[in-house]
């Protein structure tokens, strides 16, 4: 349960951000720069920050404190307020509450010290903002009163997004769902894309097409099938009619197909996701817990400056991008067309008649596969978000023939396929394979990150790190230091927000208003040897 704790003299614990529904603090509290007239000089922000981190050591946890702990994620200050974020999710919400009080009375006292020393004006607020959930691992539990009872037999959902359309999403969320289910799971596929639902075309018939309640509930729908995949479109529901639908009605109809269908007991559910970045995407984020998203795209330029707002939106609502799906990645020329297009052409440019080992040379080198993208920006995104897992899928004629006429490549028989639709099968069971892997590893001990000072403490395991902010700023991956490394760091510059972005990498704000990438693997060899595992095993 997320509930901010706003305190000024006293504590009110507000249900603000329903949005978010799972267990860190979200982007969204991240500092953002004040006016300009609100700002303090940097070395007295600096002053407060240290001496409210101080007074913050004070609230004692049996034989430790909230920072020793972890439990502070950042301390900022401007004249009008200072800033607590506190990370409390595992404990009870009594506890919580008392620790929450504690961190105020502490950072109260400090502004009223500081006020006298004239530091801070008079009128300076505190504000804690604090995550508190009543059990650690409530979100996950399965039969969680909290989830949607169609939902509470799905142990994971996993949205597949595109940012953009026409990158092939939709061929790729059916054909990850045949292939979880070639490697025995039970799953579904949710087609939330109310404009364009693809799925039937995808699937084509289906066992049985009658739109039929679920017995064990009138109000949920029962879902369609086909070959042991449960599914659901607004495409089965209303194949014939246009969807012309406002914002407001759209956002119903989606919230009713993610929460209103018996999915019962699932393994996964694949949700194929609205194109886009904007309201209909985050409100399939209010409607739905879900673990986990892969975004498809092209190695274009365009399609990547998209795919950096997807895994920011996914960020935002604490959804982290497991995987990156490059589709139409390069293109090659059938070796069997190749071959013919090889003899013509020699047969028409040389006198005698070609040899076989010519004609072969020649075809090969049509059947090239050319990257019509480019190369894609693989390294950008393992450097921005600590991202290793990537799949390269061509654009083939053959795939393309049987999506249209609603043949999936696991439903035939490997002796009618071709050697591309073969490649293509064996990607998509990687795919399956890898997305297990980081589900699994999702559970995993995540590094513990506070603010000290002007310090980022990093613990993992057994191994403690500490990072003063002169070469923090200098490791950091984002866009505009990765073409313009940072070289002159002025001494007043410090972090003063830090959290958690995705699974692999952290987010920093600095007092100058720019904000840093760092995956854990720069910062921590451990994730690195991690990172390396997980490719050699993909």
């Amino acid at each position: 349960m997320m509930l901010i704790v706003l305190i000024c003299c006293q504590i009110s614990l507000l249900n603000t951000f329903q949005l978010f529904s799972t267990s860190r603090i979200p982007s969204i509290v991240r500092y953002v720069a004040p006016d300009a007239h609100m700002e303090l000089e940097a070395s007295d922000e600096f002053r407060v920050r240290l001496a409210v981190v101080e007074a913050l050591r004070g609230v004692l946890i049996e034989d430790s404190d909230v920072v020793t702990k972890g439990w502070v994620g950042g301390v900022s200050a401007t004249r009008k307020e200072i800033l607590v974020e506190l990370d409390i999710s595992g404990i009870g919400e009594s506890e919580a509450n008392e620790i929450a009080k504690s961190c105020d009375e502490a950072a109260s006292a400090t502004r009223d010290a500081l006020v006298e020393e004239d530091i801070l004006p008079q009128g300076c607020q505190v504000m804690i903002e604090a995550q508190v959930s009543k059990i650690q691992e409530v979100a996950k539990e399965i039969e969680d009163e909290t989830r949607p009872i169609s939902l509470r037999g799905v142990k994971r959902v996993v949205a597949v997004a595109s940012c953009k359309g026409g990158v092939g999403k939709s061929t790729v969320s059916t054909h990850l769902a045949f292939a979880l289910r070639e490697l025995g799971l039970s799953v579904g596929i949710c087609d939330i894309d109310v404009y364009g639902p693809s799925l039937p075309t995808l699937v084509g018939v289906v066992d049985d097409p009658t739109v039929r309640t679920a017995e064990e509930d009138p109000e949920l729908l029962e879902p369609f099938e086909k070959a042991g995949v449960k599914l659901m479109s607004f495409g089965f529901l209303n194949p014939q009619a246009a969807a012309m639908m406002r914002g407001s009605r759209v956002s119903g109809v989606i919230d009713q197909l993610a929460r209103r269908v018996a999915w019962r007991h699932l393994d996964i559910l694949i949700v194929d996701t609205p194109p886009g970045t904007g309201d209909a995407q985050l409100t399939l984020c209010q409607a739905l817990p879900i673990d986990a998203a892969i975004v498809v795209t092209t190695p274009s330029r365009l399609a990547f400056a998209d795919v950096v707002k997807g895994i920011d939106l996914f960020d935002t609502v604490n959804v982290p991008v497991v995987a990156i799906v490059e589709n139409m990645a390069a293109v090659a020329m059938p070796f069997e067309l190749a071959t013919q297009r090889a003899r013509e052409w020699l047969e028409n440019f040389i006198s005698e008649q070609p040899t076989q080992d010519q004609i072969h040379s020649l075809a090969t080198e049509l059947a090239r596969p050319f990257r019509i993208f480019g190369h894609g920006f693989k390294r950008q995104i393992r450097d921005m978000w600590g991202i290793e897992t990537f799949i390269d899928l061509d654009l083939e004629p053959d795939i393309a023939r049987r999506s249209d006429a609603g043949e999936i490549l696991f439903l035939s028989n490997d002796d009618t396929l071709s050697e591309s639709e073969l490649r293509a099968k064996d990607t998509f069971l990687s795919l399956g394979n890898q997305l297990l892997r980081e589900l699994d590893s999702a559970s995993a001990q995540r590094p513990e990150l506070h603010l000290d000072g002007a310090d980022l403490i990093l613990s993992h395991r057994d191994e403690t790190l500490r990072f003063p902010p002169q070469d923090l700023r200098k490791k950091c991956r984002c866009a505009a230091c990765i073409q313009d490394p940072p070289t002159n760091i002025p001494p007043t510059l410090v972090p003063i927000a830090v959290s958690r972005t995705g699974n692999y990498a952290l987010s920093i704000v600095w007092s100058d208003g720019h904000q840093s990438l760092l995956p854990f693997k720069a910062l921590i060899p451990a994730y690195a040897e991690r990172a390396a595992d997980r490719l050699i095993s993909g």
